[in-house]
C-alpha cells in the first residue's frame, strides 16, 4: 500500500514537472513569435517608404548653356517672380545628383528627383524644409507637379552619397560574386573531406582521424571575426591578393562555411544503410565505386540541404567582410571578382552609421530583402529535403 502511494506520488511530480516544461516551451515559442512580428511590423513601417521615390516634374522652356542653368531656370518657373531667397529654395529641392544624370538638349517637361527633404517631408517621416520651401512643396503637391512613383532607382542604383538615389544593386551584385566563389570553394571540398571520413578512412580511432574529427567541429563554432582576421592575414598580406575584392571575400567565407557542409554532409552519409554498401560490395563493385554511384547520391538531399544552410549563413556574415577591407565607397557594381566590391550585410552597416537620417529607411529595406533572401533559402532547403528524401525501410 505504502509503495502504490509513493509510485502515485512520483507520477503525480511528473506530470507535473511535464506540463510545467510544456508550459514553459508554449510560452517561450508564444513570446518569439511575439518579438518577431514586432521586429518584422518595425522594419516594415520604416522601410516601405524606400520602395517609392519622390519626383519633380518641370517644364523647360528654353535650353541653356548647361543642363543646370536649364533646370534652375525650369524650377524658377514653378513660382511667380520668385526672390534670391526664394530661388535658392528652390534648387535645394531637387537632389544635386540631377545636373549630372539629366542631359537637357531641347525644351520639353522632364522628371527630375527630389532631395532627400523633400522625400521625407511627402512621406511625412521628417520635416527638415523652410517655411518657404514647405509653402512651395505643398503648392506643387497640389498642382501635381511633386508626386511618389515606385523607386526603381532602388534596385538598379548602387550605392551614393545622396540617400534619394541610394541603391542595393551594387551590393546585390557583390553578394552574388562572393557567395558564388564560397560555394565553388567550399562544396567539393567539404563533400571530398565528409567523403574521405565517412568511407575511406583506414582506422576510425587513429589519431589523424581524431585530430580532424576535433577540429572539424571546432572550426564550426569560432566566430566569424576570426575568419575575417585569417583571410586578411593568408590571402591579402601572405599572397598579396586585392583588398576588397570579391575573390577575397568569396575565399574567406568558404573558409567559413566549410566546417558547416562537412558536419552536413557526413551526417547525410551515415544515414545511407550499410546493406546499401553491402549489397554493391556483393555485386563486385569496389569501395569507390559504391562511393560515387551508389552512396553520394542516395545522401545528394542532405548534402545539398546541409549546402544551402552553410551559404544561408555566409550570405549573412558582415565580420569577416569587414575585416578584409570590403567596406569601401562602391559607385558602381563590379564587373569581375577582381574589382572592388561590397555585399548586402556590409550595405546595410554602411546605411545603419550614416548620420543622413534619409538612410534609416534605406537600411529597413536592406535588412527585409536580405532576411527574405534568407527564408527563401531555408525554405529551399526544407523543399528539396522533403522532395529527395529518401525514406528507407
Amino acid at each position: 500500500m505504502q509503495s502504490t502511494d509513493l509510485d502515485n506520488k512520483i507520477t503525480g511530480r511528473r506530470r507535473v514537472v511535464q506540463k510545467s516544461l510544456e508550459y514553459a516551451c508554449y510560452s517561450a515559442v508564444t513570446l518569439t513569435a511575439i518579438l518577431m512580428i514586432i521586429f518584422f511590423a518595425t522594419l516594415g513601417y520604416r522601410g516601405i517608404g524606400a520602395f517609392t521615390q519622390t519626383k519633380i516634374e518641370v517644364d523647360v522652356v528654353e535650353v541653356q548653356s548647361t543642363s543646370k542653368k536649364s533646370i534652375n531656370e525650369a524650377m524658377y518657373r514653378l513660382v511667380k517672380e520668385p526672390d534670391r531667397s526664394t530661388k535658392k529654395g528652390l534648387r535645394q529641392l531637387v537632389t544635386p545628383n540631377a545636373y549630372s544624370t539629366i542631359d537637357i538638349t531641347e525644351a520639353g517637361t522632364y522628371v527630375l528627383v527630389a532631395h532627400t527633404n523633400v522625400d521625407m517631408y511627402v512621406k511625412g517621416v521628417y520635416d527638415k524644409l523652410t517655411d518657404s520651401q514647405r509653402e512651395i512643396v505643398d503648392i506643387l503637391i497640389s498642382a501635381g507637379k511633386i508626386y511618389r512613383t515606385w523607386n526603381w532607382s532602388f534596385w538598379t542604383n548602387s550605392d551614393s552619397r545622396s540617400p534619394e538615389i541610394a541603391g542595393i544593386w551594387g551590393a546585390m551584385v557583390g553578394t552574388f560574386y562572393t557567395i558564388g566563389l564560397a560555394l565553388i570553394f567550399a562544396f567539393p571540398i567539404g563533400v571530398g573531406c565528409a567523403t574521405y571520413m565517412e568511407e575511406f578512412p583506414k582506422k576510425r580511432n587513429s589519431w589523424t582521424y581524431d585530430f580532424m574529427e576535433i577540429n572539424i567541429n571546432n572550426l564550426a563554432a569560432v566566430p566569424s571575426i576570426v575568419y575575417g582576421l585569417l583571410g586578411l592575414a593568408v590571402f591579402i598580406q601572405f599572397f598579396g591578393m586585392p583588398r576588397s575584392a570579391s575573390l577575397v571575400g568569396g575565399l574567406t567565407l568558404g573558409i567559413l562555411t566549410l566546417p558547416t557542409i562537412v558536419i552536413a554532409c557526413r551526417t547525410a552519409l551515415r544515414t545511407v544503410p550499410q546493406s546499401v554498401r553491402d549489397a554493391s560490395n556483393g555485386l563486385g563493385a569496389s569501395r569507390l565505386q559504391t562511393t560515387i554511384y551508389q552512396v553520394l547520391p542516395a545522401a545528394l538531399p542532405g548534402i545539398i540541404t546541409g549546402t544551402i544552410i552553410g551559404i544561408a549563413r555566409a550570405i549573412g556574415e558582415s565580420a569577416p567582410l569587414l575585416m578584409i577591407g570590403m567596406v569601401a565607397f562602391i559607385l558602381t557594381a563590379p564587373t569581375g571578382i577582381l574589382d572592388p566590391a561590397t555585399s548586402l550585410p556590409v550595405q546595410i552597416y554602411l546605411w545603419a552609421d550614416s548620420p543622413e537620417r534619409g538612410f534609416a529607411e534605406k537600411t529597413s529595406a536592406a535588412i527585409l530583402i536580405l532576411l527574405l533572401i534568407l527564408v527563401t533559402l531555408n525554405l529551399l532547403a526544407i523543399w528539396l529535403r522533403k522532395r529527395f528524401e529518401i525514406k528507407w525501410k
